[in-house]
């Protein structure tokens, strides 16, 4: 039996989210009918974890088990032949039946875009979240680093999950301003659904002044999503890296 890592990069844009579900296009689903079609065997994908639907990544893990010999170079290149344009392997290793996608992963990354200006972008419009209001990047870096390290990040997973614990720790937010866009860059041991999306839109509301830096600290102590606060868009986050 051989364990084959795969590193892909994929536009979610036009997909449901990764995982297989029994309606709309998947990106795992895109992926997997091309393994089959390469391997002829009925072959199961296992990623890092789970994006949601218009959700980006440039560095999703995924690995899937066969029992052919696969030439790695060659299995990547007859791959990015197949998949639709929006989906492409980076690098597609042979790794220990040891490794796991998920099991195995130490910390994510994950990077949101925003673009703080009047006009909208043409060029932007699936990547970032149009926020016309200006935002005080002070304020928001200074709210960011009350969520650093171990909390119970209930009050910012949104409904649907299903996990055993809402405690996470987060060990890095860094929030850079460019001209008109500002990213903010999120590191943790593993986020919760839509946490990350949550945190910004949080994030972009004391930005813009609705909400007192401290709000941070009152919403992580309710333990439970009051609906306060905005969601970020999908469309402008990004699964960056996962670290092993």
């Amino acid at each position: 039996m051989n364990n084959i890592k795969m590193t892909i990069e994929f536009d979610g844009t036009n997909y449901c989210g990764w995982q297989s579900q029994p309606n709309g296009a998947t990106v795992q689903d895109e992926i997997e009918k091309r393994i089959n079609t390469i391997t002829t065997e009925d072959i199961r994908i296992h990623s890092s974890g789970r994006t949601d639907a218009g959700v980006h990544a440039e560095h999703m893990v995924a690995i899937f088990h066969t029992e052919r010999e696969i030439d790695t170079e060659k299995f990547k290149l007859s791959m990015n032949a197949l998949l639709p344009d929006d989906i492409v392997l980076l690098k597609v290793e042979s790794v220990d039946m040891s490794f796991h996608s998920r099991k195995s992963a130490k910390r994510k990354v994950y990077e949101y875009h925003i673009l703080n200006r009047q006009e909208r972008s043409v060029f932007l419009n699936r990547y970032a979240w149009h926020v016309r209001k200006p935002l005080d990047v002070d304020r928001m870096i200074a709210a960011s680093k009350l969520l650093l390290g171990e909390h119970d990040f209930a009050a910012f997973a949104s409904v649907g999950g299903s996990v055993k614990t809402t405690v996470r720790t987060i060990h890095e937010i860094n929030i850079v301003r460019g001209g008109d866009m500002i990213v903010i860059t999120c590191t943790g041991s593993g986020f919760l659904k839509q946490m990350v999306r949550n945190i910004v839109g949080l994030l972009v509301q004391v930005g813009q002044g609705k909400f007192d830096v401290g709000f941070v600290t009152e919403v992580l102590k309710k333990m439970s999503k009051e609906k306060l606060y905005v969601t970020a868009p999908a469309c402008g986050l990004f699964l960056k890296n996962v670290i092993y």
